[in-house]
């Protein structure tokens, strides 16, 4: 699983296409940042992503290990590794697998105030 930090994103965004048809984007954040922010997140989730960047972006948030909703996070994990590790079957019925970039960003102080 993803180390659990202020933000880190991961995505099947590595591919061999020249012109891929999206960029998929998952970020996971601390459940505290994305009850604070709220709807003013809503823009950097699908569907409004898309329209507003092209990127079919989605929000895990993140609990603790010791938080009783460590299994939401968990599962959404599990969900989202489940649907992006292969492609779709080919006609042949044939899955590929694929690649996931992981990028960690974490606030400097400046930005955490």
């Amino acid at each position: 699983m993803v180390s659990l930090l202020d933000n880190g994103s991961t995505g099947s965004f590595v591919t061999k296409k020249i012109n891929p048809k999206d960029i998929d984007l998952i970020t996971f954040v601390d459940h505290k940042l994305i009850s604070k922010l709220g709807t003013k997140l809503d823009a950097f989730k699908s569907p409004l992503s898309w329209l507003n960047y092209g990127v079919d972006a989605y929000l895990i948030a993140v609990y603790s290990d010791k938080s009783v909703h460590l299994k939401l996070t968990q599962f959404d994990t599990v969900e989202w590794l489940t649907q992006f590790s292969t492609t779709r079957p080919n006609r042949k019925g044939q899955k590929f697998r694929k690649g996931f970039l992981e990028i960690f960003y974490e606030l400097c102080k400046d930005e955490r105030t």
